[in-house]
């Protein structure tokens, strides 16, 4: 029975077979085998050098690689391409549609074009993410920690038509020392030092500056101090306290005005238009009423063109000149200086003083 059992071939020159050749067994080939046409192998194929092959390899079922390290590897010119006529290619859990890149589930998580990438979803990365042009998202970016600029001169620009809000959906939003809470803007320790409404700002605390600037009223307790945008108009219901020096083009005072120290005055001081006036240049004053003086007064020169009424005594340190009659309405006339004294008995005298006069009641005394 031996006689039935394939036996090995080998061939020490050229094998030429003309038509179809079937094996068996082992076909082992220790040069080189040129193949002018189609190689058929129902089973293992076994090859233990390189497999060269010059025209295309058809594959009819999946490709394995064995080795521990396994590399496709090109090693021509131009490039490598790996496709499906009909289908997609995996590539680990890699799904690659087209220019689609995904999974089994979502094919198409990355688009690829000339003019970018597209991703469907989160694009999240665990590093860090470098990139040398611009990112442009068009829909929502979330950040789960901290945005970091280390542009010397950074900037948050807004270009679109509307508006930009930066809120926080549950606290604070801090720039540098100030913290915005709603409407409120102050610090982390004080947050409310202002609050803006609809109706207008309130500041909580002093308000201080080099200048302010308003185009409409400014008012201060609604009526306690107020000033008219049109006219410039100043009023001031409580007390104005001036430390320094006031210095108003004009002044009007509606009420009583109490100066608690020196009021100085550069041009003429004029009560009720002519009741009371003193003139800048010369010092000229006109009383038009009744001048009434408490205390003394000293004067160096006293001219009264109408009539003076003297309720008391009046003391004449020097001459005293009259161009007309003195009117005595008391009892007793005395002059210490001339030693002249005249008692009136009526009410009323006349006495002319340009000679001695004696009352006829009374010895005439000698000059």
């Amino acid at each position: 029975m031996d006689e039935c059992k394939p036996l090995a071939t080998g061939l020490s020159a050229s094998l030429t077979v003309g038509g179809a050749a079937t094996m068996s067994s082992t076909l082992v080939v220790t040069g080189a085998t040129a193949l002018s046409s189609t190689l058929v192998v129902t089973g293992a194929a076994a090859l233990s050098s390189t497999l060269g092959v010059a025209g295309i390899t058809t594959l009819a079922d999946d490709l394995k690689l064995s080795e521990d390290v396994a590399a496709l590897t090109h090693t021509g010119t131009t490039g490598l391409a790996i496709t499906s006529t009909s289908g997609y290619v995996d590539v680990e859990e890699l799904r690659f549609t087209g220019a689609a890149i995904g999974v089994s589930g979502t094919p198409t998580v990355v688009t690829v074009a000339s003019g970018g990438a597209a991703v469907t979803g989160t694009l999240s990365a665990s590093s860090s993410a470098h990139l040398s042009s611009t990112l442009s998202v068009a829909g929502i970016t979330t950040l789960a920690d901290d945005l970091l600029m280390s542009e010397d001169a950074a900037a948050l620009t807004h270009k679109g038509t509307t508006g930009l809000a930066i809120t926080s959906n549950t606290g604070y939003v801090d720039v540098e020392d100030l913290r915005f809470t709603g409407s409120q803007i102050g610090t982390s320790s004080v947050p409310n030092v202002i609050a803006v409404s609809d109706a207008g700002v309130v500041i909580t605390g002093s308000l201080s500056s080099t200048s302010f600037s308003f185009e409409g009223d400014f008012a201060v307790g609604t009526d306690k101090f107020t000033v008219e945008a049109s006219s410039g108009n100043t009023a001031v219901a409580g007390t104005l306290a001036v430390a320094g020096a006031f210095t108003p083009a004009s002044l009007g005072v509606s009420g009583a005005a109490t100066v608690g120290t020196t009021l100085t005055v550069t041009g003429d001081f004029v009560v009720g238009a002519d009741k009371f006036t003193v003139e800048a240049a010369s010092g000229n004053t006109a009383v038009a009423g009744t001048l009434a003086v408490i205390g003394t007064t000293t004067l160096s020169t006293l001219t009264v063109t109408g009539a003076a009424d003297l309720s008391s005594t009046i003391a004449v340190g020097g001459a005293a000149v009259l161009s007309s009659t003195l009117v005595v309405t008391g009892r007793g006339l005395h002059s210490s200086t001339s030693q002249l004294n005249l008692r009136c008995l009526y009410h009323q005298t006349s006495v002319n003083l340009s000679k001695p006069q004696y009352h006829p009641t009374y010895p005439a005394r000698r000059a």
